[in-house]
């Protein structure tokens, strides 16, 4: 197995629009800084986790490439990921994640 860091799953925290709006204020600010606690907390137990898998499979004699070459790994599978991406869901939206960087 190669870590090649290509992928995170993220969770995500949806609330109707108009309800969050007739929040008070000061609920809409502990609802923020309860989700920006929460998403600290949830990388912290992601990467703890990932450590002890990455032991387990280890123990079990699973091969781990720690330090594959990243930079070959994204030329073989980046174009046709993105090719897909634009089948899926448009060139625009593939320009918008890319813009995120």
């Amino acid at each position: 197995m190669s870590l090649t860091y290509h992928a995170y799953t993220t969770n995500v925290v949806v609330m109707n629009l108009k309800k969050f709006q007739e929040l008070k204020p000061e609920h809409q600010k502990a609802f923020y800084e309860a989700l920006q606690e929460a998403t600290v907390w949830e990388r912290k137990l992601n990467r703890q986790y990932d450590v002890e898998a990455l032991q387990k499979m280890k123990a079990a004699g699973v091969q781990i490439e720690e330090n594959p070459d990243r930079e070959a790994f994204k030329k073989i599978v980046a174009d046709a990921t993105a090719d897909e991406y634009v089948k899926k869901f448009g060139k625009d939206v593939l320009e918008r994640i890319k813009n995120t960087r």
